[in-house]
This record gives structure tokens, sequence and C-alpha cells, in this order.
């Protein structure tokens, strides 16, 4: 339904036609304005039926010449219809923007199964494309803990699987934290949301984080208490210090991120190292080895070691450092809706410039 002007604001238009006709017939230019400017809707209703009330509310100069009346104290008549066209145009645009928004989880709820393996697919932002998940997985090397060497460039990655399964972290943090829906942009322009909730954070409010396909950037708020205690446990047990957060609140098995890697030279400095701990339902973590990125003799790949598979069940550490972002890309694939619970992600990051824009 379109928004339109309230009916006091018609009943007092009417009135304002009619004060203003018929001081234009009876007293002429001076009367005519004073009915124009006199009328003020926030007072009595019946206050629009009294011109002599009207007349003495308008500010004049020495000479009577009548003076327009502030804009504060007399914004009715004008700023009403203001409004409505204001509205009106706020309206169009949303409708105008709904026909090229797209949802993620819609779209791969009508593309239904693979047809090799019968898993739920996942659209691929990027790449604009669908995909599944467990097919382009299968075979992937098992991650053990401790310290692993993806390859022989220093590709790296630390994995701790209970290290922080203490305490009601995945409640405090869902209630605790502003999670907010953002889309990608795609080739055509059209926007696709994401197929998870996020939140951005760090040491200084106002930090602008961004990355190639989003729609809008990210403007960090300050840490909430749960996740800067987070933050200073995870500093203690690696001996790194961390000044930002990125934060995914996976809603079911059906949210994700497809392949990915955190390399931001401008951000974060060259092979930065990433820490990330997740909460609640286990999940997933694959990483794989970048297309057109060179081995080196002692180190050939094989269809098993191409791609290493992490389970982050709840209070996990997983640490990627060295080489990691430069030569491995990773995701949280997609899973049936029904088959895992909320999952919260917090990926913690040392950001070498910590500017507001």
């Amino acid at each position: 339904m379109l928004p339109h002007p309230a009916p006091a604001v018609s009943q007092a238009f009417t009135r304002f036609l009619r004060a203003g006709i018929s001081r234009a017939v009876g007293g002429g230019a001076s009367g005519s304005g004073a009915a124009c400017w006199g009328i003020s809707f926030t007072g009595p209703r019946d206050a629009a039926n009294k011109p002599e009330e009207l007349a003495a509310a308008v500010p004049s100069t020495r000479d009577g010449t009548l003076l327009p009346p502030p804009i504060d104290k007399y914004t009715d008549l004008v700023p009403a219809s203001q409004r409505f066209h204001r509205h009106l145009k706020q309206y169009r645009r949303r409708r105008r923007l709904a026909r090229h928004h797209l949802s993620t989880r819609s779209l791969e709820r009508s593309a239904g199964v693979c047809a090799r393996c019968a898993s739920e697919l996942y659209l691929d932002a990027a790449e604009a494309t669908m995909r599944c998940s467990h097919c382009e997985t299968a075979g992937a090397l098992r991650g053990d803990e401790g310290t692993t060497a993806l390859d022989a460039d220093g590709s790296i990655v630390d994995f701790l699987p209970h290290e922080f399964a203490d305490g009601e972290w995945l409640a405090l943090l869902q209630h605790e934290v502003q999670w907010e829906q953002h889309d990608d942009r795609l080739r055509d322009g059209r926007l696709l949301s994401q197929a998870r909730l996020i939140s951005y954070q760090a040491h200084e409010e106002g930090h602008v984080y961004s990355y190639p396909g989003i729609s809008r950037a990210l403007r960090a708020s300050r840490f909430t208490p749960s996740v800067d205690a987070l933050r200073h446990r995870v500093e203690e047990r690696t001996g790194l210090k961390f000044n930002a957060a990125h934060i995914n609140l996976y809603r079911d098995g059906g949210d994700h991120v497809s392949w990915h890697t955190d390399e931001d030279v401008q951000l974060y400095g060259h092979d930065p190292t990433i820490a990330s701990l997740s909460f609640g339902a286990t999940r997933r973590f694959v990483l794989r080895r970048m297309s057109g990125m060179p081995y080196t003799q002692e180190w050939q790949p094989s269809p098993s070691n191409e791609m290493v598979e992490f389970s982050l069940g709840n209070g996990s550490l997983l640490v990627m450092r060295g080489m990691t972002q430069r030569h491995w890309e990773h995701c949280v694939g997609k899973e049936s809706v029904n088959s895992a619970g909320p999952r919260i992600n917090i990926t913690f990051r040392q950001v070498v410039d910590m500017g507001t824009e």
C-alpha cells in the first residue's frame, strides 16, 4: 500500500483553501497572505476557522508587512507534502531494488540436489554457479590435532580442537553481538544476500573493512566484552596480537561461505596470521590449494592432498599462518539445513593501519 497524508492534514488543507479564497475575495492581498501563512495544524483544530487568531500569530514588520513564519514552528502543510513524496520515492526505490535483489537460500532451495550424490547444492556467488560441496571436497586429507604443514612452501596450520570448550560462549555471543545481513554484488549488478550473518569488531570503532564483491563495506564496532575476553585468551595461547575480529553466524547447516582467501596486503600486510575460533555445531572446514600455484619439486600434488579438511567443533582453535593465505583458499561447505545447529566463528586478525576510512 502506498503511503498517503493523514486525514487530518487533508481536512486542514481543505480549510486552508476555503480560508484563502474567502480572504482573497473579501480582504485583498494582505488578507490572503494572512490566511496562507497563518494556518498552523499543530494548534487547536478550530483555530483554522478564526482568521483573527491566525493573523495575530503571523510575524510582521512595523509597517504591517507579513513575514513568513519560522520553518520549525509551521511544519505541517508543506513538510507533510514533502514527507509524502519522499516516502513515495523510497517505496518505489524499494520495489525497484527488490526486483534486482536475490536470496541465496531461496535460489539454493529451488536448485534442488546434486544429480551425483543427492546432496543439497550451494551457490558460488563469485562464479554465479550452483555447486555441490560434498562432491568437490571428496577425497580431502583429514587434518590432525597439532601442527600441519600443508606444503613445502611454508603454509602451516595449527589445530587445537578443545582449547576453548569451557563456558557457554555460543549463547553469550548470540545475545551480545549485533548481527547484520550483508549482500554480494554480482557481475550484472544484482544483489545476492549472503548465506550467513556477520559482524565486524575492532579495537578502534569506525574502522572500515571491505573485500571484492561485497555491496557495502563493514564498519567496525568496538569489541564487546565476550569477544574481547576471547581475544585476550587467544593472544595468550598464540603469543600474537590481534586488533580486529570478523564474526560469522551460521544459523543452521544451510548457511555456508564459498571458497576464498583472507589475504589482503594493504589491510594485514604480507602473509598474515589468522586465528579462527569456533563455537556451537561442528562444521567441515576445508583448505584447497589455489589453481595456478606451482608446487616445489619436493612436494607433488595428488588427489588426496590437494585439499585438507578439519572438523571444527565447539571451542576449537585453528590458526593459519605462514604462506597459507597466499597459496591456499578455504571454505565452510553447505550441508543439509536440518543437519546442524547454529555455529559462531570468530577470525581474529591484526590490521596494519587501524584507520577509520
